[in-house]
């Protein structure tokens, strides 16, 4: 049962690809990802992205992978954009 709904609703989204989707049914360009810091040795590196729409800053993460601060960084713009767009 519990298999058959996730089924049902679809595999979940990548934030990524959902805050494109979601850019691109606002009539806006694609958000882009801008790295704003990166430290930390060679094996342990922590890196600071924001995801930008329209030439503002929508949304910020941290990671030690790039991919997974870009991701953050979608999530968080994700958060923002359906607080203010309501249910």
């Amino acid at each position: 049962e519990e298999i058959g709904g996730l089924l049902a609703d679809g595999v979940p989204d990548d934030p990524k690809s959902r805050l494109q989707e979601v850019a691109q049914g606002k009539g806006e360009v694609p958000p882009s990802y801008r790295l704003v810091q990166e430290g930390g040795p060679d094996h342990s590196k922590s890196f600071q992205v924001e995801a930008v729409l329209g030439g503002r800053v929508i949304g910020r993460g941290r990671g030690k992978r790039k991919l997974e601060a870009e991701r953050e960084a979608a999530r968080e713009a994700l958060r923002g954009l359906e607080v203010s767009t309501g249910p």
